[in-house]
C-alpha cells in the first residue's frame, strides 16, 4: 500500500474547477541522426484537474513524450512551459540506469547525499542552469571581494536559507567562502550578497527551491523525517 502525500494547490485553482494550464508542451522531436522526426505536431497542455494516460505500439514515442514533457529531452523546434508552482516527478523506465553513483546507498543515504542542498540540482530545468560569468564581470566580483568578502575571499556557494532579522522578516542565505573552512560559513542578507556582485546566486538558489518545492513549505533531511516518508512507501531506511 503507497501513501502519496496531497499535493499542494496551484495558485488560482479550485477544487472541481480545470484551472489554470500547469504544463504546455508544443513542436515536435527527432533523434539526433535519424531523418525523420518521431513526434510531430506536439499540442499538449494540462491543468491541475488533468487525469492522462499515454498509449500506443511499441516504439511509437511513448517514453519520449515522457521524456519531453519532464524537460529531459527537448523538442525541437517547439517548447516546453511549466507553472512556476509545479512540482513535476519523474520515474525513468529503465531507473536503474539512471541511478549512477547512488545505485548502492541505502535510501536514507540516497535522498540526504542527493537533495542536500534542499533540491536536486541534476534536475533542473533547462531554463533553471546555473548562470556563467562573463571574464569581466568575473574579476569584477574578484576585485569586490577583496574589498568587501570575509578576509577578502569570495563567495563560492550559496548553500541554504533561513528566516532571520526583527521578526524573521529577512531572508538570510548560508554563504561558503572560496578557500575557507565550513566553520567559517556565514548567513547574510541580499544587500551584502549585492555588495560582493553575486545577488545572482541569491536569485537562482530561490529560483531552484521554488522549483523544487513550488508553494509547499521546505521539508528538512533529518532521518526522522526521511524515515517517516519512507514509511508511507513500504520502504526502510
Amino acid at each position: 500500500r503507497l501513501v502519496f502525500p496531497a499535493p499542494e494547490r496551484i495558485p488560482g485553482s479550485a477544487p472541481g474547477k480545470a484551472g489554470p494550464t500547469v504544463l504546455r508542451l508544443q513542436g515536435a522531436f527527432t533523434h539526433p541522426g535519424a531523418e525523420a522526426p518521431v513526434l510531430r505536431d506536439l499540442a499538449a497542455e494540462m491543468t491541475p484537474s488533468s487525469r492522462v494516460g499515454i498509449v500506443g505500439k511499441n516504439g511509437s514515442g511513448k517514453s519520449t513524450l515522457l521524456s519531453l514533457l519532464s524537460g529531459r529531452l527537448t523538442a525541437c523546434p517547439g517548447e516546453l512551459w511549466s507553472h512556476a508552482s509545479l512540482r513535476l516527478v519523474y520515474i525513468a523506465q529503465h531507473h536503474e540506469s539512471q541511478m549512477g553513483e547512488f545505485l548502492n546507498c541505502t535510501p536514507l543515504e540516497y535522498m540526504q547525499i542527493r537533495f542536500r542542498k534542499g533540491y536536486d540540482k541534476e534536475a533542473l530545468p533547462p531554463n533553471l542552469q546555473p548562470t556563467t560569468l562573463t571574464q569581466g564581470q568575473a574579476r569584477r566580483i574578484r576585485e569586490l571581494a577583496k574589498k568587501h568578502g570575509k578576509r577578502g575571499k569570495e563567495v563560492e556557494a550559496i548553500l541554504s536559507r533561513q528566516a532571520g532579522g526583527k521578526d524573521g522578516r529577512d531572508v538570510l542565505y548560508e554563504v561558503k567562502w572560496r578557500d575557507l573552512t565550513p566553520a567559517d560559513n556565514t548567513f547574510e542578507k541580499r544587500t551584502r550578497l549585492k555588495s560582493l556582485g553575486v545577488e545572482y546566486m541569491a536569485e537562482e538558489y530561490d529560483a531552484w527551491m521554488a522549483a523544487a518545492w513550488g508553494q509547499g513549505p521546505e521539508r528538512p533531511l533529518t532521518t526522522r523525517e526521511l524515515t517517516h516518508h519512507f514509511e508511507d512507501f513500504g520502504l526502510s531506511e
